[in-house]
Parts: structure tokens; sequence; C-alpha cells
């Protein structure tokens, strides 16, 4: 998730009607002034008076737009999450199976990376709001059916089910997950220390993601940085 704030409309460029425009904007200075209310406060301490002073618009004008903070910040982490993925998916793909899973990985720590605290306090508020919940649940199902996808075109994996596919890529996915959390949110020192440097550890989590999904190790030509994680014939 992205750690700038919502940007404010153009209205030079925009054709979006005056009437239209004006509220547009309007929004993006409340969610803008959520983000950064949550990040002093919290998600669950921040109140509506928060955000407004933090937008710089009255409260009234609050409630013309949103009925409450759940469905305003339901809106603002929606849209993190959608920008998210169409970063880390986005650009050429090489076709190796290996790159497939470091490119990504390393796009997605690059995020959390300049999230920093963010995901704290977006973290209560997706446990919170069961849209928010029910919206990342069906994020991550997405995200496992295309690296399961992946996995079935190549015809080599270890699983070779769909069931056993998906399963690998749902661990593949909560693998990469879990530990750019501790690695780079909770800054894990246990974590950093056998991760080594972040591309590094991009790598050791890709290597084991490979595992998960072919059964085996990548080819060792395309590892630069944790060759000792590789299974080296004796």
């Amino acid at each position: 998730m992205s750690t700038t704030a919502p940007k404010a409309i153009d209205a030079k460029s925009s054709k979006v009607p005056h009437n239209d425009l004006r509220r547009e904007k309007t929004r993006e200075r409340l969610k803008a002034g959520a983000f950064e209310a949550m990040l002093r406060m919290g998600f669950h301490e921040t109140k509506i008076t928060d955000i407004t002073e933090s937008a710089g618009v009255a409260t009234g004008t609050f409630y013309n737009h949103y009925p409450d903070k759940e469905t305003l910040v339901t809106e603002l982490i929606k849209e993190r999450m959608q920008a998210d993925m169409d970063r880390v998916y986005s650009g050429p793909h090489t076709g190796d199976a290996f790159d497939d899973i470091l490119i990504p990985t390393r796009r997605f720590f690059e995020i959390i990376r300049e999230v920093g605290p963010i995901n704290r306090v977006f973290l209560p508020a997706i446990e919170a709001i069961p849209e928010l919940r029910e919206a990342w649940q069906n994020l991550n199902t997405d995200l496992a059916k295309r690296i399961a996808a992946g996995a079935a075109r190549r015809e080599s994996g270890f699983a070779t089910t769909e069931v056993g596919r998906l399963l690998a890529a749902h661990a593949v996915q909560e693998l990469i997950d879990a530990m750019g959390m501790k690695y780079f949110t909770w800054q894990d020192p246990a974590i950093k220390y056998l991760g080594g440097s972040p591309d590094a550890f991009a790598e050791r989590i890709s290597i084991l993601c490979y595992r998960l999904l072919y059964g085996g190790d990548p080819p060792s030509e395309k590892i630069k940085f944790a060759q000792d994680l590789l299974f080296l014939p004796r």
C-alpha cells in the first residue's frame, strides 16, 4: 500500500463537470485527511473530527460525502489494495518460472518498505470492517488463482491437481505476505538476520516459494544473493 496521500484532481486537465470535480476533490481531501490522522492516532482512535481537521474541511462537509468513518476508510484502503496489486504485476514478464515469482515479490517488498508503519494502521481496519475483510480475502484468492495458473501452464509443478496447486499458491502468498511484514514492518531482528539484505531476502523467499510450487530449486544461475539456500549436489 502506498504511503503517498491520495492525489488531488487537476481541474485544468479534467473534463469532469465543475460540481462533480469539486465533490471529487473534497473526497480526496477527506481520504488524505483520514490517512494522515490514522498515521498519527491509529484506526480505532481516529475520530471524524480528526479527519476533517487534517483535511481542512468542516465536520458537516464530511457527512455530505460519507455516512461514517468506516465507509471512507473502506474506500481508501480498497483503492490502495488495487493500486498496489497493479504495481506488483505491472511491466513485462520474462516467462521464466523463477522470475515470475521473484519480480512480483521484489515489487511487493518495495511497497511494504515504502509503506512503513501504515500497515499497522490498515490491518486493524481490515480486521474491524467486514466489507474490507471480504475484499482482502477476495484479493488473496484472486492472487492465489493467478499463481496457480502460472504453475499449471508449465505442467511441471510439484502439485499436479488444481486443488494442490491452489493450496500451494495460497501457501506461497501467505509466506510472502507474512515474511515481508516481519522483515520490513515489524523489523523482526531474527528474520532480518536470516534474510540478509533486502535483495537477498527477496531471493530467499522466492526460492522457498519456488520449492512449494515446483518441488525443487530454481536454476542456480538465476540466484545472485542466496546461493547458500540452494540444495547443491554433494
